[in-house]
């Protein structure tokens, strides 16, 4: 799960002025796309989640979710699991068995960390950009990005963004062994009306077997 979805939000460019330029106008694009995220007090954003295993025949799985955001507090829910954070605690809630696995939140250790997913791009990645496209009949900016950090498992993250919203419609990792993850925007709301108790997890109904607090070990 932790590399699930995020690393989220990357090429490797030189020096011409063409390319400074394509620099610039990606930092413009982004940084209004920040502005855009960092105005709202919650977001609910309804996902597709596509993993491709190229090593495997062309595998393909699809998911759909929810991700739930409230400034360092997320909620995502997925088919065989939800992950729930309140910004000091994390709860791993397996559907199928009926696991909890909780955990301290510590954002500096997780390869996803979704309470960062519209703005993990503004530090650690350095960033060209590469025109536009229609997705969905909708025009969009592509800005392609690399992380600073070499020993990171994927090499590229390109961006969709809604030329008319400032949005990120859709963004693409690039893992260095040849697989893929695709996650895109269905529905976006701003400004849900979640309550601060919305990110946490109520274990008092699961039986005690199936509560695995990892805080103990720790």
């Amino acid at each position: 799960m932790k590399n699930l979805l995020f690393a989220a939000f990357l090429l490797i460019f030189g020096g011409t002025t063409a390319q400074a330029q394509n620099t610039a106008k990606a930092k413009e694009i982004l940084n209004k796309v920040s502005a855009k995220y960092k105005s709202y007090k919650a977001v609910k954003a309804n996902f597709k989640y596509i993993l491709e295993i190229q090593a495997e025949n062309n595998f393909k799985e699809e998911q759909k979710g929810t991700l739930y955001l409230k400034k360092n507090k997320f909620k995502l829910e997925m088919d065989e699991q939800n992950v729930i954070c309140d910004g000091k605690t994390l709860w791993t809630h397996m559907k199928e068995i009926d696991e909890v696995q909780i955990n301290n939140y510590s954002p500096q250790t997780m390869d996803f960390n979704p309470a960062e997913i519209f703005t993990m791009y503004e530090k650690g990645y350095m960033y060209a950009y590469t025109g536009e496209e229609t997705l969905n009949k909708t025009a969009v900016h592509v800005v392609e990005l690399t992380p600073t950090d070499k020993k990171n498992s994927f090499f590229k993250v390109k961006l969709f963004i809604d030329k008319a919203t400032n949005t990120i419609s859709k963004s693409k990792i690039f893992e260095k062994n040849g697989n893929i993850y695709t996650f895109e925007i269905l529905n976006f709301t701003p400004n849900p009306a979640v309550e601060d108790a919305f990110f946490t997890f109520d274990t008092s109904k699961m039986k005690k077997q199936n509560i695995v607090d990892l805080r103990k070990t720790k």
